[in-house]
């Protein structure tokens, strides 16, 4: 489990070899794992001290944990060495996104910031077989994009909006983008289709500018007056925007999660 904790008194345990920051303060980021069988507390630690947070947490095919959230300048820095090609993006300021991978054996392997001089967070982390893919929220322009193909939805520039990173297992980025249509993620938005690596994002929006896909069996391309939810998929093999809706109602709509 992640989130954030206000005080200095998380329980903490420490498996032998095992990394682990015992400093924490006013919302601190942390993690902890639990014995699935007797729940009893096996590791835990503050990861990022105040004003940070973890958000969101997946394991990869490799059985690491990867973890992404909020961090205000102290991002925990790498215990082991990094793979080659990982990112290794600095702190643009004002709290920035991360994404790090921890190994079973409790070491950091890898760890970036994302985002620039405005406030930008990691809402969502999933993993599929040969990628990892964090859903954030960008503040400002000048996000890590990069163009992901010939088909691929590249945008390369936004603010205030939706953001995608793709990165390979060894943390080195192979697509990033804002979304261009003034989308907010949901709190546990993003799933990864464990074969195709299809990936649907949910969540909501105030603005007309989804490319709503008209030709799919069920659509809805009504954009209310209120805030209305949303459904994304983009294609695995391309990066192309495969299905788009609006999910509205009389009043607000807003979709928090999505699983596949």
């Amino acid at each position: 489990i992640g989130g954030q904790v206000y005080g200095t008194d998380l329980p903490v345990a420490i498996p032998p070899g095992a990394w682990t920051d015992y400093g924490g303060d006013w919302a601190s980021g942390f993690l902890a794992e639990f014995i699935g069988a007797t729940g009893v507390l096996k590791w835990s630690t503050y990861f990022g001290h105040y004003g940070s947070m973890v958000n969101n947490v997946a394991l990869d095919p490799q059985g690491r944990l990867v973890v992404t959230g909020y961090n205000s300048g102290d991002l925990p820095a790498n215990t082991i060495p990094s793979p080659p090609g990982a990112e290794s993006w600095g702190y643009g300021g004002n709290g920035d996104g991360f994404v790090s991978i921890i190994t079973p054996t409790y070491q950091i392997l890898w760890s970036t910031y994302f985002g620039t001089t405005a406030s930008d967070l990691g809402v969502s982390v999933r993993c599929g077989p040969n990628k990892i893919v964090v859903l954030g929220r960008a503040g400002t322009t000048g996000l890590q994009t990069l163009d992901g193909g010939a088909n691929a939805h590249d945008v390369p520039v936004g603010s205030n909006d939706l953001c995608l990173l793709e990165f390979d297992l060894n943390g080195d980025q192979q697509w990033g983008t804002y979304s261009g249509f003034a989308l907010r993620p949901g709190g546990q938005g993003l799933a990864v289709h464990p074969t195709t690596g299809d990936l649907y994002v949910v969540g909501y929006t105030d603005a007309n500018l989804l490319p709503i896909s008209i030709t799919a069996p069920w659509y809805d391309a009504s954009n209310s007056v209120f805030t209305d939810g949303f459904v994304l998929r983009i294609a695995g093999a391309d990066r192309s925007i495969a299905y788009a809706t609006y999910v509205s109602a009389t009043g607000s709509t807003e979709l928090e999660c999505v699983s596949v």
